[in-house]
């Protein structure tokens, strides 16, 4: 009788070995082929991240100079001498075709802060087929433009109190969102 039960662990020990030795190798394929798809699909998701914020990118530079020309005129900062009422406007309506267009390249916060930064700067929906105006302050733009003020910008400017301060922060809090979406911090 133990000499049957030998044989029958021993037995078992061979068939254990055999099951080992054809399982060691199974198991080793499918962990090769579970980690070589981890990887690749990392490396996919990298690629993908890296061309979005480079179409991000792109479209930064088109949008951050338009920008920064609306904030400029309206708070007679930067260059706002060299810009023109009709000009801010072309740049607003540049600005929403580029969000609306790339609208899905970005979460939903950046479109929020830029159509909030945007109605801080102007007064939309004037009526059917007419432009959107410049909330300005009109006494202030006439005595910073002087004498090379054109009568024809009224048409073109939406006359309100100061709002440099709402205007820097929905300026800022935009554009640190925007800068939040190409990865800076």
């Amino acid at each position: 009788m133990l000499q049957n039960l030998t044989k029958l662990v021993l037995d078992n020990l061979e068939i254990t070995k055999i099951v080992i030795s054809i399982a060691t190798p199974i198991i080793g394929a499918a962990l090769t082929i579970l980690i070589a798809y981890v990887l690749i699909f990392t490396d996919k998701t990298k690629f993908l991240n890296s061309e979005l914020i480079k179409q991000r990118i792109a479209i930064y530079k088109e949008l951050a100079p338009a920008i920064n020309e609306i904030y400029c005129f309206i708070n007679f900062v930067g260059h706002w001498q060299t810009l023109t009422p009709d000009r801010i406007i072309e740049r607003k309506r540049a600005c929403d075709r580029e969000m609306h267009i790339y609208r899905a390249l970005f979460d939903k916060k950046m479109f929020d802060k830029y159509q909030i930064f945007i109605k801080s700067c102007f007064k939309e929906f004037n009526g059917y087929g007419e432009p959107a105006k410049i909330k300005i302050n009109v006494r202030e733009a006439k005595l910073n433009w002087r004498s090379k003020w054109n009568n024809d910008w009224d048409k073109y400017l939406y006359d309100i109190e100061n709002n440099d301060a709402t205007l820097e922060k929905h300026y800022t809090s935009f554009m640190k969102c925007f800068s939040a979406q190409l990865g800076m911090k």
